[in-house]
C-alpha cells in the first residue's frame, strides 16, 4: 500500500512539473511575440511619419489696400526630429504684396532663403523661397501639434478673388538620423490661403512639348513607300499634278532631340519624332540639293579651354586665403563615352563672385562632341553638356549627350549659368568619395564655429574663413543631389 502511495505521488509530480512547463512556453512566447509586434509596430510608424504645411487660416476676405496676416504651419504624424525645411509660396502678384515675413521654426537659411531684405524680388516674380534651418547640431523635437514655420503678411491689390499656395512636390524636411546623418523628406501642402472666395494657384505651369517642324509640312511618323509621288500624296493629302512633280523628300532630322543640328538627307524610313519635308516643283523650278557631306579632319593640336564657373554659396569677395582654388575638369567623348582627357587647373575668383581659369587638352578630334565633368575642392562633380548652360534653381540642369564642340587654340565656355554643387569635402585631408554622406556632414558639426586651417579648410564651404551653420546649409542643400556626376 505504501509502494503503491509512492508510485501514485510520483506520476502527480510528473504532471505538474509538465503542467508549469507548458504554461512556462505559453507564457514566453506570448511575451515574445508582444515585443516583437510592439517593434513592429514602431519601426512601421516611424516608416509611416507624413508631414502637412498648411494655411491658419485659411481664408481671408478683404478690400483693396488692406493687409492680412496669416501662418504656415507644419504637423507631423509623429514625434521626429528635424535640422531644416524648405518650400516655395507662390501668389498672383498682381493680385497680392507681401509685406512682410518672418520665420518662427529656427531662423532663415542665410542666402539661400528668402526674408524681409528679399521682399521687392519676391512681389516681382510673385515666389517666396523658405528655407530655414536649427542651429543647434541635435536638431529640434517636432510633434504631433501643429507648429509655426513662417509669419505671412500680405497687401491686397484687387478685391478679385486669388489663392496662396505651395507645390507639394517642391518641399523637403531634413531629418536627424540616429547616426546624425541627414536624409529629407517631401511634404503635403495640406490647404491654400483663398482670398475673397479664392482663385486660380500660381503654381508653375509643366513645360511644354514643342514638337519639331521641318520642311513645307510636318509628318509625326513616316515610312518611305515605293514611289515619292505615292508617299507625299498620301502623308500630305494633296496632289502633285502634270506637269508638276513631286521631288524626293529634303530633310530628315536623325539627332537626339529637338533643337539638334543634324539633319541629314532622307534614307529608306524616317519614324517618329523625326520629321520629314515634300515639295511640289513646277518644271521651271530648280530642285534644291543638299550641300555635300564635309569629313573634317583630326588634328592633335592642343586646345585650351577657358573656363568661368559659378561655385554654389560663393556670393561675395572670400576670405583672403581664398582667392584661388583647383578645379578638376575631365572631358568624355560623346560619340564613344571615353574619356578623352582629365587636367586640374587653378581658378581665380574674379569681382562678380565668379571664378575663371584654364586647362589645356591634346590629341582632341575636331568635330567631335564632348561632355565636361566639373569637380570643385569642395564639390560634387558636375556634369556639363552645353557651352553655355542655364537653371532656374540651383542644381536644377542636368544633361545626357554632350554638345560641345572644340577647336584648336582658345575655347571661351562660360558656364556660370549653373553652379557647381557643394558638399563633398575632405574629411581630415582624405580624398573625396564622390558622396555627400554623414562623414561630410559630421565633420562640418564636429568643428562649428572653428577656424579653417589645416584640414579644417576643407569644411568652409562657402570660402569666408568660417565654418558656421550657413556651410552646413548648403551641405543640407545639395543633399537632393547627393553624388557625383559622370
Amino acid at each position: 500500500m505504501k509502494i503503491k502511495n509512492q508510485n501514485n505521488n510520483k506520476v502527480h509530480g510528473k504532471i505538474r512539473y509538465l503542467f508549469f512547463a507548458l504554461i512556462g512556453l505559453i507564457l514566453i512566447r506570448i511575451i515574445i511575440q508582444y515585443f516583437f509586434y510592439n517593434n513592429n509596430q514602431k519601426k512601421t510608424k516611424a516608416d509611416e511619419i507624413s508631414y502637412q504645411l498648411l494655411f491658419s487660416p485659411e481664408s481671408a476676405s478683404l478690400s483693396q489696400n488692406q493687409d492680412i496676416s496669416t501662418k504656415v504651419k507644419i504637423k507631423a504624424t509623429a514625434t521626429t526630429t528635424i535640422r531644416g525645411y524648405y518650400f516655395k509660396i507662390y501668389f498672383d502678384k498682381n493680385k497680392l504684396k507681401l509685406k512682410n515675413l518672418n520665420y518662427r521654426l529656427g531662423v532663415v537659411s542665410r542666402n539661400l532663403g528668402n526674408d524681409t531684405s528679399t521682399i521687392s524680388q519676391i512681389n516681382e516674380k510673385g515666389e517666396i523661397k523658405i528655407q530655414g534651418e536649427v542651429y543647434d547640431p541635435s536638431g529640434l523635437t517636432l510633434t504631433n501639434k501643429e507648429t509655426d514655420v513662417v509669419d505671412l503678411v500680405f497687401t491686397a491689390q484687387s478685391v478679385s478673388g486669388t489663392a496662396v499656395s505651395i507645390l507639394s512636390t517642391n518641399t523637403k524636411i531634413y531629418l536627424v538620423n540616429q547616426d546624425w546623418s541627414i536624409t529629407d523628406k517631401n511634404m503635403e501642402a495640406f490647404n491654400i490661403f483663398n482670398i475673397n472666395g479664392g482663385g486660380p494657384t500660381m503654381t508653375p505651369m509643366p513645360p511644354r512639348t514643342i514638337k519639331p517642324t521641318c520642311g513645307p509640312e510636318a509628318v509625326e511618323t513616316v515610312t518611305r513607300s515605293s514611289t515619292i509621288s505615292s508617299y507625299c500624296s498620301s502623308k500630305l493629302n494633296k496632289n502633285c499634278l502634270s506637269p508638276n512633280r513631286w521631288t524626293t523628300a529634303l530633310i530628315c532630322h536623325h539627332g537626339p532631340a529637338v533643337g539638334s543640328n543634324s539633319w541629314t538627307a532622307f534614307g529608306s524610313t524616317c519614324v517618329q519624332p523625326y520629321c520629314d519635308g515634300c515639295v511640289c516643283l513646277t518644271p521651271n523650278s530648280v530642285e534644291p540639293t543638299l550641300p555635300p557631306a564635309v569629313t573634317k579632319p583630326i588634328d592633335t593640336a592642343i586646345s585650351k579651354l577657358n573656363l568661368k564657373l559659378k561655385l554654389q554659396g560663393v556670393t561675395k569677395m572670400t576670405n583672403n586665403q581664398y582667392k584661388s582654388t583647383n578645379i578638376q575638369v575631365k572631358l568624355v567623348d560623346t560619340g564613344t563615352n571615353v574619356l578623352a582627357g582629365n587636367e586640374t587647373g587653378t581658378f581665380i575668383q574674379q569681382n562678380d563672385f565668379l571664378w575663371s581659369g584654364s586647362v589645356n587638352f591634346s590629341n582632341l578630334k575636331v568635330g567631335s562632341k564632348y561632355k565636361l565633368l566639373i569637380k570643385g575642392e569642395k564639390h560634387l562633380s558636375k556634369k556639363i553638356c552645353d557651352t553655355k548652360p542655364t537653371e532656374t534653381k540651383e542644381g536644377g540642369y542636368n544633361c545626357i549627350n554632350g554638345n560641345i564642340g572644340l577647336q584648336i587654340g582658345d575655347n571661351n565656355l562660360d558656364l556660370s549659368g549653373i553652379y557647381i554643387l557643394a558638399g563633398d569635402i575632405k574629411v581630415n585631408g582624405a580624398v573625396q568619395d564622390g558622396v555627400i554622406n554623414a562623414l561630410d556632414l559630421g565633420y562640418i558639426i564636429n568643428n562649428l564655429r572653428k577656424k579653417p586651417t589645416g584640414n579644417l579648410v576643407s569644411a568652409d564651404i562657402n570660402y569666408d574663413g568660417n565654418i558656421d551653420t550657413q556651410d552646413y546649409a548648403l551641405m543640407i542643400k545639395s543633399l537632393a543631389v547627393k553624388y557625383d556626376e559622370n
